[in-house]
């Protein structure tokens, strides 16, 4: 990470975060200049600018299906009982991103831009693409309902279950309070989804009358970091030639990370609201009645622990579950209970480049009691981009 964090990382792991970090004024301090490490200046202008990235490559193998192949989904891990093994390599994971920077009467102004290519057909994507100056910031990144800062380095591109990874387009404005607090608001972008049997049963289109609002409180020292954020949203459905039914759908997100020693982090994560299901992959609504709607209510909690065993050796254990209140209009294989375990080893031989190994486990209970299981070991190498 940058040279002003306290806990040295390996490169694999610095690599992995680099340009999330670039969008979290907690990861990395605004810049109070537009010169920045490892930028170029262009001749004859106050702009700077740096290309970053890495190139990531992946051996996957499943030792029982595990649904989705190039991540570890544990929602879609098959209940059903059947057997099989899979083996994936890979390249998706793959980013490039463009960072400028020029002076204004704002203080520094900044467009940033990352791409990848985890798309089905391997195509490329956007991650972030955003401009910021002042207090303001607009275009793609991560909600404000998240702190990036929280998320378990792991080796696999999901990362555990509950913790919310969603970036999206939004407006956000942030503020100082004091020296340790920071308080950020934002508009984002209202996508609503909904479960597959309410369109078989009632035909129609889910609509998104207003944006959501975002909102966080941050507290941060050296070795201890504070996270709680909340969540409101208008998520509606409009049955073919009826009335939308609206919905209140809200939600809490709690994040604390503490830094015990230099070569320690540990994180602990807990979400819960109504209506949220989109902010990590799920549908937002859900069959109420054979004519109506209503929100899905969801819980989770994250705990994970890095330790640094030295300047080329790092390990992550985390372990995540996901819970969605049970509904008696939930059809039987409706997903209920879903955990995500992982542990690795990363080593970085040489500098840029890192290896690791990772063990993944999962299990998916539905609501009518079915359970499956999955076992899954990740190898990666990666060459990054300074």
């Amino acid at each position: 990470m940058e040279a002003h964090d306290n806990i040295e990382q390996a490169g694999f792991l610095e690599a992995l975060t680099k340009g999330d970090a670039l969008n979290d004024r907690w990861i990395a301090t605004k810049a109070e200049s537009p010169q920045f490490p490892r930028a170029n200046q262009i001749p004859g202008t106050d702009v700077w600018w740096k290309f970053g990235g890495f190139i990531k490559g992946d051996l996957i193998h499943d030792f029982q299906p595990a649904g989705t192949t190039d991540r570890f989904v544990p929602t879609t891990i098959p209940t059903n009982g059947q057997e099989g093994q899979n083996t994936l390599m890979q390249a998706k994971a793959t980013r490039f991103n463009f960072d400028i920077r020029a002076p204004s009467d704002w203080g520094t102004a900044r467009g940033f831009f990352e791409g990848d290519f985890f798309t089905p057909d391997g195509t490329s994507r956007i991650r972030h693409a955003y401009a910021e100056v002042g207090p303001l910031l607009a275009g793609q990144t991560w909600t404000t309902f998240t702190d990036p800062a929280g998320i378990p380095q792991t080796l696999d591109f999901e990362t555990p279950i509950a913790f919310l990874t969603l970036r999206q387009a939004q407006f956000r404005w942030t503020r100082p309070i004091g020296e340790h607090f920071k308080w950020a608001i934002a508009v984002e972008d209202p996508t609503t989804t909904v479960d597959e049997i309410v369109t078989a049963t009632i035909p129609g289109l889910p609509e998104q009358p207003f944006p959501d609002f975002a909102t966080h409180l941050k507290y941060k020292t050296e070795s201890v970091e504070l996270f709680v954020a909340g969540l409101v949203r208008d998520v509606s459905y409009r049955p073919n030639g009826g009335s939308a039914q609206d919905r209140l759908g809200w939600a809490a997100n709690f994040v604390g990370i503490l830094h015990p020693t230099e070569a320690d982090k540990l994180i602990g994560q807990f979400v819960f609201g109504s209506g949220l299901g989109r902010y990590r992959g799920g549908s937002d609504l859900r069959l109420a009645s054979p004519t109506t709607v209503d929100t899905i209510h969801n819980t989770g909690a994250c705990f994970a622990f890095t330790h640094q065993w030295s300047k080329k050796w790092s390990s992550t254990m985390a372990h995540s579950f996901a819970l969605r209140r049970e509904e008696t209009a939930d059809p039987p294989e409706t997903p209920r209970f879903a955990t995500y375990s992982a542990v690795n080893l990363v080593w970085e031989p040489i500098d840029d480049t890192t290896m690791g190994v990772e063990y993944l486990y999962g299990t998916n209970e539905t609501k009518d009691r079915a359970f499956g299981f999955a076992n899954r070991i990740q190898l990666s190498v990666q060459y990054n981009f300074r």
